[in-house]
């Protein structure tokens, strides 16, 4: 007979203690962690990389360490620049690059509020701020006095040292064979790894049973049928 497990949501964790530097990651954090003594003055610096490479858990952390707001341009209902930057609070700009082309002249203004209050900007793309599509002129020259540094995708002895650190934090074991079967099967980023846990520790919970590799094998065979 199966565990009812209700279907509670795990909110993700961003703190600084659940990050885990590798050599993909390092310079990047190495800007979070020099704040606000960023090199040559810098006030406006951009987190670029592939999905899933951890970006936006870094923005978390910075936005912590500096009292930053932290606004998702997605949402698409931002004030004013004048209204959301206030007095000079530093600021993170989340999913700004597809922003960028759909509503420039919003962004052209929000840097030029944010240079006039002397105000800390991080930004998140998927690439640097010289390849971001937009027809403002004015704009794209702004964009480009930005500094940027590329979170990289994570290696495999990256992945598995974040999956053992997240089953530590639920209190699941699993043997370094059994993550290694899994990691080379699932994509290489940390969006997958975290899908992945969750669905282990769900399953692992409704079936009575601990991870190990035949447990990852029938779960991945499962979703391949699904």
């Amino acid at each position: 007979m199966q565990q009812l497990i209700l279907p509670l949501i795990n909110p993700s964790n961003y703190s600084r203690s659940a990050w885990v530097v590798g050599d993909c990651n390092a310079e990047a954090l190495g800007w979070v962690d020099a704040w606000p003594n960023w090199r040559q003055g810098t006030r406006f610096l951009c987190l670029y990389g592939a999905a899933g490479a951890g970006k936006t858990h870094l923005a978390h952390i910075w936005a912590d360490r500096a009292k930053a707001l932290f606004a998702d341009a997605s949402l698409m209902d931002l004030p004013s620049p004048y209204d959301l930057i206030g007095d000079g609070r530093a600021i993170v700009l989340d999913e700004v690059e597809p922003f960028a082309g759909l509503h420039p002249e919003w962004l052209f203004h929000f840097y030029n509020c944010a240079k006039e209050k002397n105000s800390y900007v991080l930004m998140i793309g998927n690439n640097p701020p010289t390849q971001w599509q937009t027809d403002l002129p004015d704009l794209k020259s702004r964009l480009s006095t930005f500094s940027s540094v590329e979170v990289g995708q994570p290696d495999e002895v990256l992945l598995a040292a974040v999956f053992q650190k997240q089953l530590d934090e639920r209190g699941l074991r699993a043997s370094d064979g059994t993550i290694e079967y899994l990691l080379k099967r699932i994509d290489r980023s940390f969006e997958s790894l975290n899908f992945w846990v969750r669905k282990l520790d769900r399953y692992a919970a409704i079936t009575r049973r601990t991870i190990t590799t035949p447990l990852v094998k029938e779960l991945l065979e499962a979703d391949r049928a699904a």
